[in-house]
């Protein structure tokens, strides 16, 4: 398997490939002994050899190809809605949605993803988007839960990501985070760029992209505030984020300053959007799971 890397900023190249491909700088050092790390078309031998924005990194990762080890799992899958077109999916919290390709790079089987349970139950997705894909419209963090689309043809997934890139798609998510909020509603719209240190984790960055959510109060208590968020663009970690840098992190959220818990307290509660052929609007609505809902309803 062949990664090729654009790079983005100057720095050693096994030190700048460990960040890219999250593997250990050994194993990055490894890679390049054994001539399998090409810059800007020549093989590289120096593991200190400096690289620049604009350079390109060519990392030919040792095994088999992703797709060849994506298994299907017989495990549970909750269906909020389905027809032939397209699936409404409950994502349980803790569950990847799709195969990480770097962090699973030396694995010989990728399982235990959403991806391996939609593949079990609906094989022929692995026609749709590619079988690491599989049919998948958009995507939740591991630890968020609720709502989530999956296509089921070609054309579907095209007219579904085409209401999702000109924000066509109504989201809205329940949280629970620490703090106080004096205001009833919020309007957040801070840019968001890759963390440069650790390239898994975003942050507020004036030269970022857009990014904008809708927070608003649905109950507080001493120490905790119930929060409906509607996220108006679709940045990658955006509604935790924001809610950090409002001072109120997230219930669970190791990554941005939230206080420890068994589980991230973040739901996708409900997705409206129209219907890929027919044009009706549909609206999907996921219910709190459990340990959310008895927390939540101290709360509002």
């Amino acid at each position: 398997m062949t990664e090729e890397i654009s790079v983005e900023r100057q720095e050693r190249i096994d030190k700048y490939l460990a960040s890219q491909l999250s593997l250990s700088r050994s194993s990055i050092q490894k890679l390049i002994v054994s001539g399998r790390v090409m810059h800007n078309n020549s093989t590289v031998v120096d593991k200190s050899r400096a690289v620049k924005p604009g350079d390109r990194v060519t990392v030919e990762l040792p095994g088999k190809s992703l797709n060849s080890r994506i298994v299907p799992e017989d495990k549970p899958l909750s269906i909020l809605y389905e027809d032939e077109y397209l699936l409404a999916v409950d994502k349980p919290s803790g569950i990847i949605v799709h195969p990480v390709r770097h962090a699973e790079a030396g694995a010989d089987l990728v399982a235990e993803t959403l991806v391996n349970r939609l593949l079990f139950h609906y094989p022929e997705l692995e026609k749709v988007g590619g079988r690491e894909r599989a049919g998948l419209v958009h995507r939740l963090d591991r630890g968020t839960s609720g709502v989530l689309l999956v296509a089921r043809t070609a054309e579907a997934l095209q007219r579904l990501q085409q209401q999702f890139k000109n924000r066509k798609v109504s989201k809205e998510y329940r949280a629970i985070s620490a703090g106080s909020m004096s205001d009833q509603r919020v309007r957040v719209e801070v840019p968001l760029a890759r963390d440069p240190v650790n390239r898994l984790l975003w942050q507020p960055d004036a030269e970022g992209k857009r990014a904008v959510t809708i927070f608003e109060k649905g109950g507080e208590n001493s120490s905790r505030v119930a929060l409906n968020c509607s996220p108006i663009t679709g940045r990658t970690h955006q509604i935790r984020i924001h809610a950090s840098y409002i001072d109120l992190p997230i219930i669970g959220d190791d990554k941005y300053g939230g206080p420890d818990a068994e589980r991230l307290m973040l739901h996708a509660r409900s997705i409206e959007f129209k219907h890929p052929f027919s044009d009706k609007k549909i609206k999907v609505e996921s219910n709190l799971p459990e340990v959310f809902k008895q927390l939540w309803s101290k709360i509002v």
